[in-house]
């Protein structure tokens, strides 16, 4: 869409009109997430990840000239979603009657995608009306990159950090985490962090320490004259 196109008058409405969707969007997102079971809509949305990847291996999309979604667009779109999951959970209280609902699973996914298409709109139209300020003329691009980087990191941040950010998000929430869930956002922050470190260094943290136990093998088939096929059968 040119925004750099378009008339002052019909900037600032675009930016009014996107502002307000996306609070709409958000309240509808909130609502949705608040309204399932936990367990059972992270159990759905990793099973759409796992569903993704198979639809990745064997792309089928209902129009020929249609695009298939890759896994890489799926991923972008779980770790939207996954990040106002986790900010509805962390201020509302669980719902004990709470069951899911697969139509409204499939409805947080589409006001997602829709909310995240309004918010980077809202960032050109937003961006657009700022002429200068400390990049002079180039502060209105500034703002712009700014504004979508932080939508475009939803979800994307660096895995060493997210203990870090965590533990500065949820600050504020202390008390109500604490009351909630009988842990702060330290506590939750070194949970994800935990979490994190496994996804990213698990597999060469296993690799590593069957390369050390095989060598310990190795030194005691040495040690004691024998081949290592005899010291592994013991």
């Amino acid at each position: 869409m040119a925004i750099a196109g378009m008339s002052e008058k019909n900037r600032l409405e675009m930016t009014r009109s996107t502002l307000e969707e996306m609070e709409t969007l958000a309240a509808r997102l909130r609502e949705l997430i608040a309204a399932q079971s936990p367990r059972d809509l992270l159990g759905y949305i990793y099973g759409q990840r796992m569903l993704g990847a198979l639809r990745d291996i064997n792309p089928v999309t209902d129009n020929q000239n249609d695009k298939p979604e890759t896994q890489g667009d799926l991923i972008n779109d779980t770790q939207f979603v996954l990040d106002y999951v986790h900010a509805t959970l962390a201020s509302t209280s669980e719902r004990g009657d709470a069951t899911l609902d697969e139509g409204a699973c499939a409805e947080i996914f589409e006001c997602a995608t829709k909310l995240k298409t309004a918010t980077m709109l809202y960032a050109m139209a937003s961006s657009a009306g700022t002429e200068d300020g400390a990049f002079g003329p180039d502060t209105a691009d500034m703002e712009f990159k700014a504004k979508s980087t932080w939508i475009q990191l939803r979800g994307n941040r660096y895995q060493v950090l997210e203990g870090e950010f965590y533990a500065f998000a949820l600050a504020a929430q202390d008390d109500l985490l604490r009351e909630t869930y009988g842990m702060g956002a330290s506590g939750i922050a070194a949970g994800f962090q935990d979490m994190a470190d496994a996804v990213r260094a698990g597999l060469a943290n296993a690799a590593e320490e069957m390369a050390r136990q095989h060598e310990a093998a190795l030194a005691i088939a040495d040690a004691q004259s024998r081949t290592l096929t005899e010291v592994m059968a013991d």
